[in-house]
């Protein structure tokens, strides 16, 4: 969760997260190189599809914990979805809708990038 909640004022090579999924687009043929961005769409999926988990077990984790220290009190405690709306503003949100530059805002950004390539990149089919 702390690579997630990592700003990036100045460089996006400043994240642990960013630079481990540059070293999985590296291709692994003899000749080297990068894989195509069309090939790279499935690694960054999971890598969202991970992160929202995360965001959910940490609200789900963060309310059972206010519950438990706050179990004599008469304090409203907040529900799973403020938190998980909170925390999404904080880090999963793209600098477009507001949001800071995060390891995810440029994670969704070279998903797209990569989708856009895919539909205009004729490749053999795949059948699983």
């Amino acid at each position: 969760m702390a690579m997630l909640d990592h700003q990036l004022p100045r460089s996006e090579y400043e994240s642990g997260i960013i630079s481990g999924l540059a070293v999985l687009g590296v291709s692994q043929d003899k000749n080297g190189g990068w894989l195509p961005a069309h090939e790279c769409t499935q690694t960054l999926l999971a890598m969202v599809t991970v992160a929202r988990a995360l965001v959910v077990h940490r609200a789900k984790t963060t309310r059972e914990e206010m519950i438990r220290s706050l179990e004599d009190s008469k304090v409203e405690v907040l529900t799973v979805f403020e938190l998980v709306k909170r925390i999404v503003r904080k880090f999963i949100t793209l600098t477009e809708f507001d949001g800071m530059p995060s390891p995810i805002d440029r994670i969704l950004y070279t998903q797209t990038y990569g989708y856009a390539k895919r539909n205009k990149t004729m490749t053999n089919g795949r059948v699983s």
